[in-house]
């Protein structure tokens, strides 16, 4: 078996937690966190595993022990996972009871590791019912929380947690590692794409997805004031979750665009469409709608239609684009 192992943008921050362990420093409570697509839920899962790793002078899992059998497997009775019972569902309370009941049985004086992911999708009743668990976790007990959106955890459960962040990786990093993907074609087309998270674009370029079509659609709303049929479709039958990151990235490059004269882009690839569609706006006026996307962003419990709130946005995209003019 081979041993898991961090992505190379994260071993400086591996080695870190290494230095705690060593010091028998480690925290209760981590906050593992990142845009997405830059593999914190990978980082996390490697230091679980190398927790319950029963090997005396591995740092990082062996792969090799009983232990990490078990875990590969998800049959180690210390490995506590907790997650929606649906995707795209909140996390209740009953579940974080669940965690409680499990971290205090008794398992022959062995630490249990859990893992809440994604930590944001907690219901505030939840969120408050681990509050007393993250100050005084049972025995030697460590609790990971992984997140895309920390903000949106309660400050109360952040403050509890020492945090582990992760932002984009360096592109010639990112881009080593994609080189080195099986059937990995394109990387340095792909990681424009992905907005530089590589995880990402060895997502998006395994199924296809292109985001011009949603690009096309907020260039039309903003830059001409209209929607038209091919806009609204263009994001209908997607998720809002991969919808709306694209349409905020896009309008933080447009931003970004207003702010320097030659600014390093998510999009690299949109730079003269969403040039000349920021040229148009207010800036004060991207700002706004910027705010607004981020809060649209669905949570666990939201039952609106993805294709309603899609048809939303792009309307009040259109009517930025008509009522607030670059002055």
């Amino acid at each position: 078996m081979t041993a898991a192992s961090v992505l190379p943008w994260q071993q400086a921050r591996w080695d870190r937690v290494q230095r705690l362990r060593g010091g028998a420093r480690l925290p209760h409570a981590l906050l593992v966190s990142g845009p997405g697509g830059t593999g914190e839920g990978r980082f996390a899962d490697v230091l679980m595993q190398a927790l319950l790793c029963t090997a005396a002078t591995e740092r990082a899992p062996c792969g090799e022990c009983h232990a990490c059998h078990e875990y590969t497997a998800g049959t180690h009775p210390d490995a506590v996972r907790i997650d929606p019972e649906e995707p795209g569902k909140a996390i209740g309370i009953d579940r974080i009871r669940e965690l409680t009941g499990r971290l205090n049985l008794t398992s022959g004086g062995r630490s249990k590791v859990a893992r809440i992911e994604p930590a944001e999708s907690m219901t505030l009743a939840a969120a408050n019912s681990l509050l007393k668990t993250l100050e005084e976790p049972p025995g030697d007990s460590v609790l990971l929380l992984v997140s895309e959106r920390p903000g949106r955890l309660p400050a109360t459960v952040r403050s509890r947690c020492q945090r582990i962040t992760f932002g984009l990786p360096e592109r010639d990093s990112a881009l080593a590692w994609l080189q080195e993907q099986p059937e990995m074609e394109q990387p340095e087309y792909w990681l424009d794409r992905a907005g530089g998270a590589p995880l990402r674009a060895l997502e998006m370029a395994a199924a296809g997805f292109d985001e011009t079509p949603l690009v096309s659609a907020l260039v039309q709303a903003l830059g001409e004031g209209r929607i038209d049929r091919g806009a609204i479709d263009a994001g209908s039958a997607l998720p809002l979750s991969r919808s709306i990151p694209v349409l905020a990235t896009a309008v933080e490059d447009m931003i970004r665009l207003r702010s320097a004269s030659d600014p390093p882009l998510r999009l690299p690839l949109e730079r003269r469409r969403l040039g000349e569609a920021a040229a148009k706006v207010d800036v004060r006026a991207l700002f706004d709608y910027l705010d607004e996307l981020r809060r649209s962003i669905p949570g666990p419990s939201s039952a609106l239609r993805a294709d309603i709130q899609w048809h939303g946005l792009l309307a009040d995209a259109a009517e930025t684009g008509r009522g607030r003019r670059n002055r």
